[in-house]
């Protein structure tokens, strides 16, 4: 299935009136669905009720059709670039993949533009020239703008491609650009594609999709990796309509402290033993759908002799984090044996190790703690971590 988010001030007949290239070229090679939710509007910027609507539209798309949840990607043009961006790092384990066409990386432009260093106050009013529709649109935040910039971290198996026309007066490139810088940064896999001869509606006109459908065969959604990062943003959350984005694969339930804007998870099981991808970067020149000039990050299976031997341990950074689960036995670890736990936090948190036989909570103080504990003895494994 692949999941394509309208633009700003349109709707779920976006793709097939103006785009049909689109569908098509994305769904018959791959022997794809494509569900173009409406989002409860033109123009909710996939937050609240428009966020719940995507996942309301799968719910009812899965009880007509059988879809393959293991080969699922994300994806759209502008603010559905901005959607694609933000719920793929929302709910990293349930895509395998993300695109975005002329996308924006956040709401407000001038975070975009500054790569997140300057940060919009609440009750502000931004206006931006341009917009989807050629015409002159006129946002108004009453809150934080959302950013995808910010929980880029949760990316780690989600791949992007992005791209951007360099004569775009609406999303200009630097914004783009500054979203793959950020996932560069990470040393993430991705694709930044920049067109000289494009604008912000060009790609829509000439609805000409080479490397998109290519890049969407190679979908495969993760699902328990050994290696997770998740950041916990509260401002993103939505309990007064049920969503809460508190983790992703094997961790859950983050709970970010008082004092901080956001909390960090980075857990790494060795159960299979690991070794982190080799990290390579690309530059290279495309002529096809047009002239275009590509860079990226590209990842390399490391050489098992690099690999460390399994082991029953669990490693785990957290930063601003009250208290997290970790589910152990999606983490591949052994629970009838001795689990060797590493824990690197820069403030006190709880750590629930949780089990198909039950949970167990452990205090554990700012610093670095390394402990053993029995996960079948619930006495054992309570307490407090010296």
């Amino acid at each position: 299935m692949v999941v394509l988010l309208h633009s700003l001030s349109c709707s779920y007949t976006q793709y097939p009136v103006y785009t049909p290239n689109l569908i098509t070229q994305i769904s018959e090679p791959n022997d794809a669905v494509v569900l173009m939710p409406q989002a409860r509007g033109p123009g909710h910027w996939y937050k609240r009720e428009a966020e719940l609507d995507v996942f309301e539209a799968w719910r009812d798309l899965e009880g007509r059709i059988d879809v393959d949840r293991s080969r699922v990607t994300l994806g759209g043009y502008s603010m559905g670039g901005f959607g694609a961006c933000v719920l793929a790092a929302q709910c990293p384990d349930l895509f395998g993949r993300g695109f975005s066409v002329v996308g924006p990386p956040t709401e407000d432009p001038l975070e975009g533009l500054t790569g997140g260093l300057l940060r919009s106050p609440p009750s502000v009013t931004t206006t931006l020239f341009g917009g989807d529709g050629g015409g002159r649109l006129l946002n108004v935040f009453t809150e934080r703008p959302s950013s995808a910039l910010e929980i880029a971290e949760n990316l780690r198996h989600v791949p992007m491609l992005v791209w951007s026309g360099l004569g775009d007066p609406v999303v200009p490139v630097i914004s783009p650009d500054n979203y793959a810088r950020r996932l560069k940064r990470h040393g993430y896999r991705h694709q930044f594609d920049v067109f000289p001869a494009e604008t912000h509606l060009s790609f829509g006109i000439r609805d000409r999709w080479t490397g998109i459908p290519e890049f969407v065969a190679r979908t495969k959604v993760i699902r328990n990796p050994r290696r997770v990062t998740y950041r916990h943003l509260p401002k993103l959350d939505h309990p007064e309509v049920d969503l809460v984005h508190d983790g992703a694969y094997w961790i859950s339930d983050i709970a970010t402290s008082e004092d901080r804007n956001s909390g960090l998870v980075d857990a790494i099981s060795y159960a299979d033993g690991y070794a982190p991808p080799e990290v390579g970067q690309f530059t290279e020149y495309g002529r096809e759908p047009r002239r275009h000039l590509s860079r990226g990050v590209q990842w390399e299976t490391p050489p098992i002799d690099a690999r460390t031997a399994p082991e029953n341990r669990l490693a785990i950074r957290l930063e601003g984090v009250e208290s997290v689960t970790v589910w152990v036995e999606e983490a591949g670890l052994d629970v009838d044996d001795e689990v060797t736990l590493e824990v690197e936090s820069d403030g006190p948190a709880t750590l629930t190790l949780a089990t198909t036989f039950g949970s167990h909570d452990l205090e554990v103080p700012a610093g670095e703690v390394t402990t053993k504990v029995m996960l079948g003895d619930a006495g054992a494994a309570s307490g407090a971590v010296a």
